[in-house]
């Protein structure tokens, strides 16, 4: 399958990544999904990151992009959880003593080292999906009452340029 998906950034890095997108914009954030490439599936919030977070209109613009979904580690499944949490645990007493991990680590942390450690196993994905229930955004009217939310928001990390396609920045 193929999804939509959104990347708000400086101005400058999105002009870098649209020239060249075999150089992914990495992040190292360790909070969310680790090492790579963010996009969001909403435009919506890509628009919010972009005004919060990169300086707004004028100073950042969004990427757009076709993301192959087929190859995505999906950490929304129990099952796959349960795979990484075997794995994750078998190496675990390794890292804490050579990285000198105490206490919780966190999910990116986590990530990066399994698909560093255990690259036979995670080699096939190009990246990892997630969802994640955000704080700031605002629940609608229309749902007041329901059991329906506008919280969840997935996020899409890219680890291989090859799953990117028709990158474009949005207007």
């Amino acid at each position: 399958m193929i999804i939509d998906g959104f990347h708000a950034n400086t101005k400058d890095k999105c002009k870098q990544f649209l020239d060249n997108p075999s150089c992914l914009l990495l992040s190292n954030d360790t909070y969310y999904l680790g090492y790579g490439m963010y996009f969001w599936d909403s435009l919506e919030q890509a628009e919010w990151w972009r005004d919060t977070k990169k300086g707004g209109k004028n100073l950042a613009a969004i990427i757009t992009a076709k993301i192959v979904t087929d190859n995505l580690l999906d950490i929304t499944s129990k099952e796959v959880l349960d795979a990484l949490d075997r794995l994750y645990d078998n190496i675990e007493a390794k890292l804490a003593e050579s990285m000198s991990v105490n206490g919780t680590v966190l999910l990116g942390k986590k990530l990066d080292v399994l698909f560093t450690l255990c690259n036979e196993e995670l080699q096939k994905y190009g990246g990892i999906y997630g969802v994640i229930a955000y704080k700031n955004r605002r629940e609608h009217q229309f749902l007041q009452g329901s059991l329906m939310t506008m919280k969840p928001v997935a996020i899409i990390l890219v680890k291989d340029y090859k799953i990117v396609s028709n990158v474009a920045i949005k207007d």
